[in-house]
């Protein structure tokens, strides 16, 4: 069964081919050593450039967007030995050791990105990570929905965050 399509990939045959040479992907990839890669063969391919594209969404997802993402150099260098990587375990084949160590930086540079120690450069967090806040006084005239908001001092745009419903001051009326 073919891999399910994803929106964005992270690192195209030319990045594959720049990390273990067009000889070494063929290699890797050609079963039956006849000197093609048919469709069967392509699939393990395209399954390592998927693999690579997931791990660095594992890490990356929640800062940032696929779409900036898959504008970033440094994602594309990190995706292009991920999926080296992968590709060169495929069949229970040994991977180099200089393939294991450049996948082991990259993975733990993108743990960085996740754990917030690191960021990739020349790309905008996320919306859902900007600050959003308001400003509450206590109006003392109201004994139960005593907390009111400062709408001119609160941010101005509204959040796209659903607002969780206290059930207690909506069931409950003043008098």
């Amino acid at each position: 069964m073919a891999p399910p399509a994803r929106q964005y990939v992270y690192i195209d045959d030319d990045g594959l081919n720049a990390a273990l040479s067009a000889n070494g992907v063929l290699l890797r990839a050609d079963d039956n050593q006849d000197g093609t890669v048919d469709p069967t063969e392509e699939m393990r391919i395209t399954q390592a450039k998927n693999a690579a594209s997931e791990t660095i969404d594992y890490y990356c997802f929640s800062r940032y967007t696929p779409a900036n993402l898959a504008n970033s150099n440094l994602i594309y260098e990190a995706a292009k030995w991920l999926a080296a990587y992968q590709l060169c375990a495929t069949r229970g084949n040994e991977v180099p050791e200089s393939v294991i160590e450049q996948a082991e930086q990259w993975e733990e540079k993108l743990k960085a990105i996740q754990a917030g120690r690191g960021r990739v450069p020349g790309i905008p967090y996320r919306m859902s990570q900007a600050p959003a806040w308001d400003n509450v006084r206590v109006n003392v005239h109201y004994d139960f929905k005593a907390i009111r908001v400062e709408r001119k001092t609160s941010s101005q745009v509204p959040s796209t965050f659903p607002v969780q419903q206290d059930w207690r001051d909506m069931l409950t009326f003043e008098i």
